[in-house]
């Protein structure tokens, strides 16, 4: 299997998913799970070096993460980094909205040995230097730009260590406060953004 996925607020109606990052894991999510204590929340824990493997056929992947289209009255999806390429996939329905947080769609990595140093402090060490394919991360990065809606909101910090971001002139893009790491201030921000219009 090349994800899986955790479930918490069963019992609500309306529902969230949520995409982490390069290596990382569904437990990136946890210290934000109270912020959206009024969701049923699906958090999708992803095994990018399967998924993005040189042999691998993405259309599995494509095939598996459509059945949240019709399930779970998803309102809104989430991503982190990488997983901002997966977000389109389940979000093809324009009422759903997609809170994209240092997209990999409009940006050039810097800094690559820092980066891949403060990633492994990060993941306790596990190895994060295990290659995925270029090929299938442009496919993706490619599915990302052709797909254009007014609910697609993409998250930057004022200034990011890793990666630097050229948004064409119609995309919508806000800044927050903190770096690729720590996100928390996007996710608050995106917390009271659904607030406003679903509660």
């Amino acid at each position: 299997m090349y994800f899986s996925d955790f479930t918490y607020n069963k019992s609500n109606d309306k529902a969230i998913i949520l995409i982490h990052g390069a290596y990382g894991s569904a437990g990136y999510w946890l210290p934000y799970l109270n912020l959206f204590d009024n969701y049923k929340i699906i958090v999708l824990n992803m095994d990018y070096l399967k998924i993005l493997n040189k042999h691998q056929d993405l259309n599995n992947t494509k095939i598996l993460l459509k059945k949240y289209q019709t399930e779970n009255n998803i309102v809104a999806v989430i991503a982190h980094s990488l997983g901002t390429i997966f977000s389109n996939i389940i979000s093809n329905r324009k009422d759903i909205i997609i809170y994209n947080i240092c997209p990999v769609v409009y940006s050039k990595r810097i800094n690559i040995q820092k980066f891949n140093i403060e990633l492994k402090a990060k993941l306790n060490n596990k190895n994060s230097d295990s290659k995925t394919s270029p090929y299938l991360i442009e496919e993706l990065i490619e599915d990302s730009k052709r797909y254009i809606s007014k609910k697609l909101f993409y998250y930057i910090p004022y200034y990011d260590h890793y990666f630097i971001y050229n948004f064409p002139k119609k995309i919508q893009f806000f800044n927050f406060f903190g770096d690729h790491f720590d996100i928390k201030n996007s996710i608050i921000e995106i917390s009271n953004k659904l607030k406003s219009i679903y509660e």
